[in-house]
């Protein structure tokens, strides 16, 4: 049913990433659906993650766009498009929003964050003015820690991304540079001080919304930050750029148990599922039973390579005492915070962790080459 609409999708979406120079990644679903897209494009636009999806619609297609925020912030923020029979209903049971004060602005939408006052700092007159317009231009849009998100269906009309792309873009931006009048977060106020002790000693760009470093840690490029977990928990992040695993959108996740679901048979017991993967053929079993590895060109005789066995080993020591990951050829190596942790522990775990990254991200390039 959706064939021709699938390759129509494909090739417009495709021209407005070339119209736009965005190294984009154009993939389609064999069975659309009003929650599988016809049509995807993913790229970077002006060093930011973007990505455009099409829906079939009764009124020809739907689409939905976002563009990404990194490193996500820690607001717990949460905007949202809302009736006014449904924000009738908030009030009448006494449900607090957040409040910036400019009425046109927060009449439609719900605004919830961890501190209120974090976020109306955030929200200035020039953020407000972009959101206000994406707001009234779409039929359901969404800004969180992790990005903004707007949808359009047949019903508004076909909308132009080459020019609406970038003004999503822009949003991101603007966000960014009024994240940096932000207070750091309360519950971070002890971690503050270690962060800063930690950049000041190596140099390193220091922000406060999310909480986070950034710049060279004794020749490794990366990033310190504190990402806000499910719950209103904390977790300490070190990130590292791994390049030669990204021609090859290579990952390197925990193996975690999968639950498989039987329709109709719901009474007998949930087993885990096994994930097999193209690459779990490894050399060193402890990999594959601890992590599932996968690559878009499993078979090109260089992903190997670019996962040799120290980078393994590496890997595996790691995982001790964090959680790590590689991810399309971004290292990430995180431990959750709890109450029992003393922030004097901090550059402790930093220098273990960057000690590790450095093994990877330069064992990698060794493989690589």
């Amino acid at each position: 049913m959706f064939e021709g609409l699938s390759e129509y999708g494909r090739n417009e979406l495709g021209q407005v990433g070339a119209a736009l120079g965005i190294a984009t990644d154009v993939s389609g679903n064999t069975f659309p659906s009003i929650y599988h897209p016809v049509a995807t494009i993913r790229g970077s636009f002006e060093g930011i993650a973007v990505a455009v999806q099409r829906f079939p619609h009764k009124r020809g297609h739907s689409d939905s766009a976002a563009a990404a925020i990194w490193p996500p912030l820690d607001l717990g923020l949460s905007l949202l498009l809302e009736g006014k029979l449904a924000g009738a209903v908030r009030d009448l049971f006494g449900s607090a929003d957040v409040k910036t004060g400019d009425e046109p602005f927060d009449e439609p939408l719900r605004i919830q964050a961890d501190e209120p006052a974090r976020a109306i700092a955030l929200l200035g007159p020039e953020l407000r003015h972009k959101l206000h317009w994406f707001a009234g231009s779409c039929e359901d849009f969404e800004l969180t820690d992790h990005g903004v998100r707007c949808h359009s269906s047949g019903y508004a009309g076909p909308r132009n991304w080459r020019l609406d792309l970038p003004a999503l873009v822009d949003v991101v931006r603007t966000l960014r540079v009024a994240a940096a009048g932000v207070p750091c977060a309360t519950a971070l106020a002890p971690w503050a001080d270690a962060l800063r002790s930690i950049a000041v000693t190596y140099g390193l760009a220091l922000h406060s919304c999310p909480l986070a470093a950034e710049g060279d840690l004794d020749n490794l490029r990366c990033g310190i930050f504190f990402r806000r977990l499910p719950g209103r928990r904390f977790a300490v992040e070190l990130g590292a750029v791994i390049a030669p695993l990204d021609p090859f959108q290579v990952t390197m996740l925990p193996r975690r148990p999968r639950i498989r679901i039987e329709p109709f048979k719901l009474a007998k017991p949930l087993a885990p599922v096994e994930v097999v993967s193209p690459l779990d053929g490894v050399d060193d079993p402890r990999v594959t039973q601890r992590f599932v590895v996968e690559a878009v060109h499993p078979f090109h005789p260089d992903v190997r390579r670019v996962i040799p066995n120290e980078v393994k080993a590496k890997m595996l020591e790691l995982q001790q005492s964090f959680d790590v990951e590689i991810r399309h050829g971004v290292l990430s190596i995180r431990r959750e915070i709890t109450a029992a942790d003393d922030p004097a522990q901090l550059s402790q775990w930093i220098d273990q962790a960057a000690d590790g990254a450095r093994v990877v991200v330069l064992q990698a390039a060794a493989g690589y080459r």
